[in-house]
Parts: structure tokens; C-alpha cells; sequence
């Protein structure tokens, strides 16, 4: 530690703090002075100039990267589906139900209420597109409801991940 302490010109407390935190962050195994001070690498040091990166590796660390920059702001600006379904299916779980608690989640609750024929306009979509089969945007207009209802009921079955909407076709999952 004294030694340390001289070459770095830091007094040797602050050197005994520093090898401390080291030790707890596992970068180094150090056993504090006692007879002898004792310091231990516990992984193999490579001078700056030795490291090198392949391209491909570097390639990859920037595409997983931006993705979960691209996730991230997903999670922020998405208002249509639960953030508790987005968390679950950032880390891979495809199995989800919304949990009824987060802002969109209540904000869903709310349009539902204010709507009071958006439940039988959600059955009659889905009456609709029970085939499995894909259907013009256009056959929504056919469904016997209000048109906010039909709209709000498409927004929140898009949203719940029960129909899909591509190009100007949609269908149930």
C-alpha cells in the first residue's frame, strides 16, 4: 500500500479505499496489510493498444445496441399497447394479457366507458373476422355500430394484439 501510495503520490488511506473498492467490484483480490499486503489480478490486464475488436463483433454490439434504443423509444411513444405487454415482450415473453394498471391500460378503461356500444362493435369485428382470413379495411364500415365505436374498438383490438392491420387488409390473429 505504501508503495502505491508513493508512486501515485496519493496518501496511503485514500490507496487503502481505493484497493477496498476495487476488491468488492471484483477487478482485483486484495487483502488489506497486515504483514504483508497482497494484491491479486483476477482477470488478465491487456494494454489499450493490444485490444482489438473485430469488425463483426463491433458490427453487432451497434445493432443489439440500436435496438434497444429503437425498443426504448417504442415503449415511450407507443399509447396503444399495455407497457407492462411491451416490458414482457422486450425481454422475449410472447404470452401476455394487459395488466389493467399502467396509463394506457386506463386510458383504454376510460374510452371504454365513455363508449357504451364499443363492446358489442368489438363482437361484431370479431364476428367478422372469425374466418382467420384477410378483409378489406373497407368491411369495417359494414359493422352495425357507431363509427367512433368501430374506431375505438379496431384501435383497442390492434392494441391488444387481437387483430393486425396491413396495408389496407385486416384480420384476427
Amino acid at each position: 500500500e505504501s508503495r502505491i501510495a508513493q508512486l501515485s503520490g496519493l496518501p496511503i488511506n485514500k490507496v487503502y479505499l481505493i484497493l477496498k473498492s476495487l476488491n468488492q467490484r471484483r477487478i482485483v483480490h486484495f487483502i488489506p496489510q497486515r504483514t504483508v499486503p497482497l494484491v491479486t489480478y483476477t482477470r488478465d490486464r491487456e494494454l489499450p493498444e493490444n485490444v482489438v475488436i473485430p469488425k463483426s463483433v463491433y458490427e453487432d454490439r451497434k445493432e443489439l445496441f440500436e435496438w434497444h434504443i429503437k425498443k426504448m423509444l417504442q415503449y415511450a411513444m407507443n399509447n396503444n399497447v399495455c407497457r407492462s405487454r411491451q416490458l414482457l415482450d422486450y425481454f422475449g415473453e410472447e404470452e401476455s394479457t394487459d395488466c389493467g394498471k399502467c396509463d394506457v391500460c386506463l386510458a383504454r378503461k376510460n374510452e371504454l366507458q365513455t363508449e357504451p356500444d364499443a363492446k358489442d362493435a368489438r363482437q361484431k369485428i370479431m364476428a367478422l373476422l372469425a374466418d382467420g382470413e384477410w378483409h378489406n379495411k373497407t368491411e369495417l364500415l359494414n359493422v352495425d355500430a357507431s363509427k367512433d365505436a368501430v374506431d375505438n374498438a379496431v384501435r383497442q383490438l390492434v392494441s391488444e394484439e387481437l387483430i393486425c392491420i396491413e396495408h389496407a387488409r385486416v384480420r384476427a390473429k
